[in-house]
């Protein structure tokens, strides 16, 4: 398992991203289009520790079209390197970006470790509540889904099923990951014995 590295190159590349994004990117928060630029020094830091710090900003729109646009990415990260990041979040809304993330864009259940973790770092209630009253939320609508195969999702975010599918793949080969429900009765049921 890798270790977090925080750089300053890494937070000054990261800051410098979601500001001119702001400004400069023809997607609201951000495109495929505007990264191009700065792909090369994103994939000179650690992956791990990109995808860490990121979580950490507390916004979850921008982090997830972040990393929806980037599956390079995620092309090494293991569900250990998740683990290390969920043990290490020092906000709620960390668990939250991980959690729509992990379950909508990656496709997988990790739902079991993030809150073990959240149990560890005190943020157990909290994370429950988002799963209670956010659990519809998490699934990828079926609009969702041909938006980013075949509409702006295709077109801004560079999005490329085969990527995600080989990353959900190589993830779901570790036992504790299983795929993501995408039934939210069956899910809210599922949610309701993890929560009890």
């Amino acid at each position: 398992m890798r270790k977090l590295i925080i750089t300053e190159n890494l937070i000054e590349l990261s800051k410098e991203i979601s500001m001119k994004a702001l400004k400069e990117a023809e997607y609201f928060p951000i495109d495929r289009a505007f990264l191009e630029r700065y792909l090369s020094r994103i994939m000179s830091v650690d992956s791990k520790s990109f995808i860490f710090y990121n979580f950490q900003q507390v916004n979850p729109t921008y982090v997830n079209v972040l990393f929806i646009c980037l599956p390079e990415l995620w092309q090494d990260i293991t569900l250990d390197d998740l683990i290390s990041m969920l043990n290490y979040f020092t906000n709620v809304f960390s668990y939250y970006s991980m959690i729509e993330f992990s379950y909508k864009y990656l496709e997988i259940d990790i739902l079991t470790l993030v809150l073990e973790s959240a149990i560890k770092n005190n943020y157990y209630y909290d994370v429950k509540q988002f799963l209670i009253n956010q659990y519809n939320n998490i699934i990828k609508s079926e609009e969702e889904r041909i938006d980013l195969e075949q509409g702006s999702g295709k077109e801004f975010f560079g999005y490329n099923e085969n990527q995600w599918l080989y990353i959900r793949q190589k993830l779901l080969i570790d036992k504790r990951v299983s795929l993501a429900i995408q039934d939210e009765v069956y899910l809210k049921h599922k949610l309701n014995k993890l929560l009890a």
